[in-house]
Order: structure tokens, then sequence, then C-alpha cells
């Protein structure tokens, strides 16, 4: 590991981290990270934090899932937005676009690569290396949805454009190789073999290392030389494939080509037809497959398989090919089905969940509702007995006024003073009586509203006072109001709450608790 020299500022690091990090050498551009995280220390500017953030977040991409890497670089975007670092944001544009198309999400993918080429345009022009690589991007986009013209000629576009793109060599490498394998896809043979040639020029000139594109090459060259019937220098091309891929080590590029020798040797009416080579190729694909639990090819080779048979007039290994096939994949829309169950059943959970907790809240705000409404019942009741405290005292205070200046006897301000006096007693008695029927009932209030929700103040406050146990006269007493008066609002409850005749007021109130 180098020693780095921690007095450079910060501009360089960065360019030389993001240098590393495109080299693939991610052991070195954490330790230039590290520098860089230094640096802000000292610092202390957020958009440094915006970078360094960016930085981790393009080496750990190979480290990640997909998933964790697209949420990482749509944090990075929005900050390098914020902080209108234009370049920066679209790169991290770009680097979302690619963890995109591995995820299928190629209309997303394209959402984003016009997004950063907008901003290269306006910042940058169309002489920015930025824009050159939107142009790249966008073709791969369009390759992936099938659109292999439009590829095509903005691969074309991409190769023309100034001497830019030779900054970035590996994407004219990568151009190179997908206008071959494009070309290839709408049988354009003759320049299929030019940007091959093309590719491998590029790559040795500049010392590009491919391995896997390299395997792909030498299997799209063995399969243009058999489609333009140059059938033994198509087979050398084959047989170098699986040479290639067995030194890779990689089964995936193993299985390949020995579904393309298979293929070969199984097409009927071709000088290199050969059923029993075909057999055995066949079936050390079907081998590789099974080890490593690669399901679909299965079916495909197995299907390859019967065909062949088929030509050879092999039925009966035709028919088990044929069989094992299906049953495979009916294995393949099993597990799919299955999968299909636990992701409704997490779905119906989590509605279940989300319907739970939407009820709850609903419910708790219906309660809170009510409470308030209860409360504000009580203390309209409580003001109102205070309210009659004060006006008793008003008016003894003008007795008394009444009295000293000779205008009342004295045997008339005592009578008036014994009744301001008893009112006075009888209040006080009647709010104390209603707080304790709070603590005993505290229900009683919500329940009865809830189901008579038409009662007036008056009218709660009698049913409050026969749940105690209290007479008619001890209510007029209370109340300080008129005997008439109580059976009048006894009356008016009674019909309120849709009492038969033969049904008492009292044993009906007296049903009415916090259980009911």
């Amino acid at each position: 590991m180098k020693t780095f020299n921690k007095e450079l500022i910060f501009e360089d690091i960065r360019k030389k981290t993001l240098d590393i990090i495109y080299s693939g050498i991610y052991n070195d551009a954490d330790a230039h990270i590290s520098l860089m995280k230094d640096f802000y220390q000292k610092n202390k500017k957020p958009v440094l934090l915006a970078y360094i953030e960016y930085l981790e977040t393009i080496t750990r991409l190979k480290k990640q899932s997909t998933d964790i890497s697209i949420a990482s670089l749509r944090k990075v975007i929005s900050l390098f937005k914020k902080y209108k670092q234009y370049e920066a944001q679209s790169r991290a544009l770009l680097s979302l676009t690619t963890q995109l198309n591995k995820k299928g999400l190629y209309s997303d993918s394209l959402q984003s690569i016009l997004e950063a080429e907008l901003i290269s345009i306006m910042h940058g022009g169309i002489h920015s290396v930025c824009y050159s690589d939107c142009i790249a991007k966008k073709a791969v986009v369009y390759s992936n949805l099938g659109q292999f013209e439009k590829a095509i000629e903005l691969y074309h576009q991409y190769l023309s454009l100034p001497s830019l793109h030779e900054l970035n060599k590996n994407t004219v490498s990568n151009t190179l190789f997908n206008l071959a394998m494009d070309s290839i896809t709408i049988n354009d043979y003759k320049n299929a073999i030019t940007f091959i040639d093309q590719f491998e020029q590029y790559n040795k000139q500049h010392n590009i290392q491919k391995p896997d594109s390299n395997f792909v090459l030498l299997l799209s060259k063995g399969e243009l030389c058999i489609k333009t019937n140059k059938w033994e220098e198509g087979k050398d091309y084959l047989f170098k494939a699986l040479l290639y891929a067995e030194q890779l080590q990689m089964p995936i590029r193993q299985l390949e080509a020995h579904i393309f020798i298979a293929g070969m040797f199984a097409k009927k009416g071709s000088p290199l037809y050969d059923y029993t080579s075909a057999t055995l190729y066949f079936s050390h694909a079907l081998t590789i497959a099974k080890n490593n639990s690669y399901t679909h090819p299965q079916v495909l080779i197995l299907d390859d398989w019967c065909n062949a048979a088929i030509h050879a007039d092999d039925w009966e290994h035709a028919f088990h090919t044929y069989k094992e096939a299906r049953e495979i994949e009916q294995g393949i829309k099993n597990v799919e089905i299955e999968k299909k169950i636990i992701e409704l059943e997490e779905e119906s959970k989590h509605k279940k969940n989300e319907f739970e907790s939407r009820y709850d809240t609903i419910n708790n705000k219906k309660m809170m509702a009510e409470n308030l409404s209860l409360y504000q019942h009580l203390n309209d009741a409580l003001t109102q007995i205070s309210m009659m405290n004060d006006q008793q005292n008003h008016i003894a205070k003008n007795i008394l006024s009444l009295y000293k200046s000779k205008k009342i006897s004295l045997s008339v301000y005592e009578t008036l003073n014994d009744i301001i006096e008893y009112q006075s007693i009888t209040a006080s008695i009647l709010q104390t009586l209603l707080q304790q029927f709070d603590t005993q009932y505290p229900e009683f209030t919500r329940v009865i509203h809830s189901k008579y929700p038409n009662l007036t103040k008056t009218e709660l406050l009698i049913a409050k006072l026969i749940k105690l146990g209290k007479t008619s006269n001890e209510i007029a007493d209370l109340m300080n109001i008129t005997l008439k008066n109580v059976e009048n609002h006894r009356l008016r409850l009674r019909k309120k709450m849709c009492l038969k005749r033969n049904i008492s007021l009292s044993v009906a109130i007296e049903s009415i608790d916090q259980h009911h």
C-alpha cells in the first residue's frame, strides 16, 4: 500500500479516489476515503461529507445488494442536488442507472439517464465527458428494452463524439462489445464481425483485460461462423470457448459452451451433425446445471435434447427428456406459486396490521372526542354552579346593603339571608355530589350520552341525581327549582329514552352503568 500525502487538497484526493474506484482497486480507494474524512474533520463543510458518502457508496456497490445500492445512491443524489454539485449529481445518476438495470427497472433507468443528460448539458454542454457517458448508458437501456436499432444508433453516436470518450476507455470497450452483440441479435453478421475485430484491437491497444467478454466473443464468433456456413472454423471457436470457460472456472460459462457445442452437433443437415456427440455434450451440460442448481437451464437443455432425439428417431430418449423437462417445469411453477403465496400472506398480514392500526387510531380519536365533549359538559355544569354561587353572594351583599340603609326590617333581612344561605348550601352539596358521582360512576356520562345524545345539561344532571337515589323533592331542593319543573324534566327524559309505561325511569337509569 502506498503512503499517501495528507497535504493533498480535497479535490485532488477526490479525483484520485474516483480513478482508483473505476480501476477496481477498492482497498486503495478506502485509504483515500479515510484521507477525505480527515480533510472533512478539519474543514467541516457538508458538501465534502456528501462526496465522501458518494465515494463510499460506489466502493460498496460490488459488496452490497442492489436494493441497498439504489437506496444509498438516491440519498447522495439528493445531497448533491442540495449543494448544487451538478457533475457529481450526474455521475451518481449514471451509477444509479446501472443498479436499476440489474433489477430490470429499465424505464426508471432511462429516466435517471435523461435527468443526468439534462444536467450535464446545462452545466457542461454536449462536449462534457458526462454527456458522452449518458449516450452510452442510454444505448444499453434501449438494448435491454429490445430496441436494438435505436441502441446501435446511440452506440454509433457515442463513438462519433469528440475524443472525450477516450477518457473512459472501459466505456468505449463496452460500446464496441455491445454493438457486436446487438448486431448478432438482428442478424447483421457482417457488421457483427467488424465490431468484434474492433473490440479485440481496442482492448489489445489499450491493454484492457475482459475475460468474461472474451469468452462471449469466442462463442459469438463460433455462432457467426456456423450461421455463415464456416463449419470447421465455427467448431474451433466453440471448443476454444469451452477451454477458456474451464480456465475461468466459471460453471455458468462452461454450461453455455456445452450447450452451444451440443447444439452444433445436433444441427440436422450440417456437415458436423453427430447425434452421439450431441448427446454427450447435452449430458455434460445437464450435469453442470444440476450440480449448480440452475433450474431453468435444465428445461432448455432437456427440450433441445428431446428435439435432437426426435430428429435421430430416438423416441425412447425423446420421451424421457420431454417428461423430465415437464416435471422440472412444474417444480419451478410450484416454487413460484409457493413464493407468491408467501408474498400474499405477508402482504395480507401487513394489511391486517395496517387496518388494525388505523382502526385503533380512529377509535382513539373517537374516544378523545367523546371525552372532550364530556369534559366540556362537566366543565359547563361546574361553571354554572360557580356562577350561581357568585350570584347568591352578590344578592346577599345587596340585601345586607338594604338592611344597613334601613330599607328593609331585621326580620325580612334574616328571612332573605336564610334563603340565600340555604341555596348556597344546596349548591355546594350538589357540586360535591356531582364530583362523587363521577368518581363512583366514571363511565356513566359517556354511556348515557352515547345512547341518548339529545339530552340537555339539565336532563343529564337530573339523571345523575336519580342514579344517586334522590327523590323528586330532593332534586327540586338541590337544584332550586319547583317540583313541577322536576316532573316535567323526568317526563322529557322518559320520552327521549323511549321508555314504556310499565318501566320505571329510576330502574332504567339504574341499569345504565360503566359495564352497559
